[in-house]
């Protein structure tokens, strides 16, 4: 009888030290515990822990209890899991991983709402000489500078705001509530651009920026179009500057 006690209560001692290991995954401990609490019910001696809570028919019903909370726990950590989980996925489809700015959908999404709401700024900015870094440098380092472009960015951008990568190496920014002479004073800072270093040198890295006003007199796409419109003559008028609609 003591050999055959001992032998459980060494099963039992070898089981919790290996859910508790940092290594063991959390399904395999939750589950792991539901059968220890049911081996012990059985094999284990469930009669001593009955005996604890009085015997009977509650000593038998918190033990029922304890052999069921694994699985619950289980259950509530996955449901918690798949919770968050979904709420990744959704941050990832409505940004764009290089920059970490929200995508050109969802910058389409946000921006198109916050023009209804207030009257305010639309820049449009795209990288000078973007083509020729890519084909001097490598795409690697492209994307470095893209990294760094958008880091420069926002230096400059408000909680408020609404940026977005619309693609290659154009961004759009909504600034709702800016004045122009503020607005002008953030688009000219933002074309001076920044710099990187590719080796030995250091590579300069500009904005052409075009601006507009815009608000819930105008839509998105005609905001956009005005200023796209003072970026190309921003960029045929030299780059690394802005031009305003």
């Amino acid at each position: 009888m003591l050999s055959a006690q001992v032998s459980t209560e060494t099963i039992e001692l070898r089981v919790i030290h290996t859910l508790l290991s940092p290594r063991t995954p959390m399904t395999m401990i939750a589950a792991g515990l539901c059968l220890l609490a049911l081996f012990i019910s059985t094999v284990g001696g469930g009669h001593r822990i009955t005996h604890i809570f009085g015997g009977g028919e509650l000593g038998w019903l918190v033990l029922c209890a304890l052999t069921a909370l694994p699985l619950v726990a289980l259950v509530v950590w996955q449901r918690n899991n798949h919770l968050q989980m979904v709420d990744r996925m959704a941050l990832l489809s409505e940004t764009d991983l290089l920059t970490r700015f929200p995508n050109r959908p969802t910058f389409v999404k946000r921006a198109a709402e916050a023009l209804t709401r207030s009257t305010g700024t639309m820049l449009l900015l795209n990288a000078d000489n973007f083509r020729r870094i890519n084909d001097e440098y490598g795409h690697t380092v492209g994307d470095m500078c893209l990294e760094t472009l958008a880091e420069h960015i926002r230096g400059f951008i408000r909680h408020t705001d609404e940026i977005g990568r619309l693609g290659g190496e154009e961004f759009a920014i909504f600034m709702p509530g800016l004045s122009v002479a503020d607005a002008e004073k953030v688009a000219k800072r933002l074309s001076e651009g920044t710099s990187i270093n590719c080796g030995s040198s250091r590579v300069p890295l500009t904005f052409s920026v075009g601006m507009t006003r815009a608000g819930p007199h105008t839509t998105l796409d005609e905001a956009l179009n005005a200023a796209d419109s003072a970026l190309t003559r921003a960029k045929s008028e030299g780059r690394a500057c802005y031009r305003a609609a």
